[in-house]
């Protein structure tokens, strides 16, 4: 599904809206859980105590999605269509490598989860059933007891372990970003980007790793109760439970209980518009689409293209060029704007998981981008 909002808002409407809309959820003081790959002080990783006391079942073993699928057919059709069930969860080749395994595995370095070193564990490679549900040996072994299951998945546990964001390469904290090497991005040209943090989803809840932010900054979203499946649970409208195939997609209805309180029935496609308004000042317009932004922020008409071109970045900024303080400044200045863009262009909510998070790390991009 296309993650972004098309808005057709003019750009003076869009930055009304940006600023009414960012106003509608205080930023909440809460005692930091921690999030995943994205970096922090404490991570919650998947495997290892964090997930194994998540789970209601005590004692049991992971066996592997194809065994679930015995009594879980339709189920497990469903959730094949979805993208973690298949093209990125088991199909893509890239996410079986060391790097990436951690995370698309089942049950990583649990006692009896996937892990590196022991032989017969490709029934467990790919993000299957146990990995939000838990090890299923138990489950099976009393005939489905549903007390032998973990059946609605612990967000903080879960979602959080893959979710805290991968930031570029082997970075562990944004201030890494001025020092990270960047080959596409020296070598100015067509193809000149800055990868940003990689699924930034809770990361992003829990406001961390904004470029040169001291303090993290906590969203409403963040203190909800089991927060990330309470939003993204799709229910299957002829069955009433829980769609495999589209659970992950956000339920942005306002109107419910959960939300209505704070939100008084509000969409949340005027605060998704403004943002988009926001990233296009910033990164330019999408060559393809001009109701949104280029993704890689390099639009001719976005700030970071402009600073890039009136700071004539590309003429020392070169393999091996001893910058200057001066020059080292610039560099920085822009990466670290490029970092905050690419970090609300890959949350891919658009403001909607943490919106004073987002109006901050925008601003920061406008003031490092100043002329």
């Amino acid at each position: 599904m296309s993650r972004l909002r098309k808005a057709t808002f003019s750009v003076a409407k869009g930055v009304l809206l940006y600023a009414v809309a960012l106003g509608i959820v205080a930023v909440a003081a809460i005692s930091l859980v921690g999030c995943g790959g994205g970096g922090g002080t404490t991570a919650l990783v998947p495997g290892g105590t964090a997930a194994s006391a998540a789970w209601t079942q005590t004692g049991a073993t992971y066996v592997g999605r194809a065994k679930c699928a015995n009594c879980h057919a339709t189920i497990d059709a469903q959730y094949q269509t979805s993208e973690k069930g298949n093209g990125v969860g088991v199909g893509h080749a890239a996410h079986h490598e060391d790097r990436c395994i951690e995370c698309h595995s089942t049950g990583f370095n649990e006692p009896s989860g996937f892990n590196l070193t022991e032989p017969g564990k490709d029934h467990l490679r790919g993000i299957g059933c146990e990995s939000c549900h838990g090890p299923g040996s138990n489950h099976i072994a009393t005939k489905g007891d549903k007390a032998q299951i973990t059946r609605t998945p612990p967000a903080k546990e879960t979602c959080f372990a893959c979710h805290g964001g991968r930031p570029y390469k082997t970075m562990s904290e944004p201030a890494a970003v001025v020092n990270a090497d960047y080959p596409d991005l020296k070598n100015a040209g067509p193809k000149t980007t800055i990868r940003g943090p990689h699924h930034t989803g809770a990361a992003f809840l829990m406001g961390r790793n904004g470029y040169n932010m001291t303090a993290p900054m906590p969203g409403a979203h963040a203190t909800l109760p089991n927060t990330c499946v309470d939003c993204h649970t799709q229910k299957d409208p002829n069955t009433n439970m829980a769609d495999h195939a589209n659970w992950s997609k956000p339920n942005l209805d306002t109107s419910r209980s959960a939300c209505a309180s704070c939100h008084g029935g509000r969409s949340e496609a005027f605060l998704q518009a403004g943002v988009t308004e926001m990233m296009i000042k910033i990164g330019g317009t999408s060559a393809t689409d001009p109701t949104t932004f280029d993704t890689n922020g390099k639009g001719a008409d976005g700030m970071l293209q402009k600073y890039y071109d009136a700071k004539q970045i590309g003429t020392f900024w070169v393999d091996g060029a001893q910058l200057t303080e001066a020059q080292q400044a610039i560099v920085n200045n822009y990466k670290g704007a490029m970092w905050n863009f690419k970090y609300v262009y890959g949350d891919h909510s658009l403001g909607v998981h943490n919106p004073g998070f987002t109006k901050q790390l925008l601003k920061d991009c406008e003031t490092m981008l100043k002329l």
